[in-house]
């Protein structure tokens, strides 16, 4: 394999979360059942799925390929949740708008002048 199991599941994570983010219903609900999997199943369970299983599919990964497979996936889910929870905490405000191209909430100056005059 080029590259590590790490950098691939991070990768697969954010392109995950950033798919996710595009608002899109049904999409949304697979990325979140495949992540929830993901987390939920142990990574050996996972293992032994990938090598066992693909050869029914006519594909027959090795030891190495199943494991780095089973780790890359389990990565991609942890790392999804980190990076989706990173895009919803920015505030849909004038600068976390425009890092996020989410439309900008402005104040209502009537509201901070009525919320100071209560605090008083």
């Amino acid at each position: 394999m080029p590259s590590s199991s790490s950098s691939r599941g991070i990768a697969a994570g954010l392109a995950l979360a950033l798919l996710r983010s595009l608002g899109i219903r049904p999409l949304n609900w697979l990325i979140i059942f495949v992540v929830d999997l993901f987390r939920a199943l142990p990574p050996l369970v996972i293992i032994v799925l990938i090598y066992f299983g693909l050869p029914s599919a006519d594909l027959s990964p090795s030891g190495f390929v199943s494991t780095w497979l089973s780790l890359a996936f389990v990565l991609m889910a942890f790392s999804e949740e980190i990076f989706w929870a990173g895009i919803t905490s920015v505030a849909q405000g004038p600068v976390g708008g425009r890092a996020l191209d989410r439309p900008v909430v402005r104040p209502d100056p009537d509201e901070r002048r009525a919320a100071a005059g209560s605090a008083g």
